[in-house]
């Protein structure tokens, strides 16, 4: 979003002109940030274009035991995707991914969690899995992970405790396999909320509580 501002002085013998108008864009950070492990050794990162007026986006990643991200990629504007080609097992990833325009950067979006490598393919869940969300209680954000059994519509919405919908954090076909988004709480007032997974005639929920 675009702000614009001018000054102008006071004192008491009168006021001056007011300034040449100047401007500055404040960037909407990317949401529904979402990894997913594609095969033994890359991962792919998704998330929703929230400033539609960025030059593009930025990829920084953190392996631990470092404590500074690194940029590994720079991509095009509008783009929501990306995909790490590799990456040593049973080791702390953290991403961010920031919009930028000209100079300025956005807030990151980010995601960590410890990913297992291997040189053979990720093997496809028997069976759907709504996982615990993690942290919990949380502030204000926390991860949400869950399996997919096939590939096929998901839905994953978030509920107060009167069954209003606060949050829809996924709406759209998912391939099979192990995922996890990052949902941001910042707006809503602490209590306890409900995540509901949806996909063909499988429907879950979980109990999650936010503490601010």
């Amino acid at each position: 979003k675009r702000y614009y501002w001018r000054v102008k002085g006071m004192n008491i013998a009168g006021e001056s002109d007011w300034s040449e108008t100047r401007s500055f864009f404040v960037l909407a950070p990317a949401d529904r940030f979402e990894v997913n492990q594609v095969n033994g050794n890359s991962v792919e990162l998704s998330w929703n274009d929230n400033s539609r007026i960025e030059d593009g986006y930025i990829i920084r990643r953190m392996v631990s035991p470092d404590t500074t991200f690194t940029t590994i990629d720079t991509l095009a504007s509008n783009v929501e995707e990306y995909i790490d080609p590799g990456f040593d097992g049973n080791t702390n990833y953290t991403y961010h991914v920031l919009a930028y325009y000209g100079d300025e950067l956005s807030d990151a979006a980010e995601y960590s969690a410890t990913l297992t490598s291997s040189e053979t393919e990720v093997e496809t869940p028997a069976e759907i899995s709504l996982f615990q969300n993690y942290p919990n209680p949380f502030n204000p954000s926390t991860v949400i992970s869950y399996q997919l059994a096939e590939s096929g519509d998901v839905a994953l919405k978030i509920f107060d405790t009167m069954g209003r919908e606060v949050a829809a954090l996924v709406n759209r076909p998912q391939r099979a396999g192990l995922h996890a988004i990052t949902f941001d709480a910042s707006g809503l007032s602490s209590g306890t909320y409900f995540y509901q997974l949806k996909t063909g005639d499988f429907i879950q929920s979980r109990k999650m509580i936010l503490l601010k």
